[in-house]
């Protein structure tokens, strides 16, 4: 499916690349990351509302991870704000 595709198709969703998004701890995007949302940021500024979900590994407490997932979360919709995404942008932990 073509990124413009998908992001008119309410059920649609992108899926990141899950290795190295962020460091241990960390809710700094890599540089890696800046630049896949660069890529899919066209297709998303068509879009009346993108989820970011924020998500963490298994170490650490519940509630840190939590509080970590969403500022990754943040971060991200933060970007994709930069980047001329003016559709809702919900940030959200995982």
């Amino acid at each position: 499916m073509s990124h413009a595709t998908a992001a008119l198709q309410p059920t649609a969703r992108w899926i990141m690349p899950s290795d190295g998004l962020f460091a241990t701890r960390s809710a700094r995007i890599a540089p890696k990351v800046r630049r896949y949302l660069r890529s899919v940021a066209p297709a998303l500024r068509g879009a009346k509302t993108v989820r970011c979900e924020g998500h963490t590994d298994s170490r650490g407490s519940r509630t840190n991870n939590a509080r970590l997932g969403l500022r990754r979360a943040r971060a991200v919709c933060a970007e994709l704000r930069r980047l001329g995404v003016h559709a809702k942008l919900v940030a959200v932990s995982r």
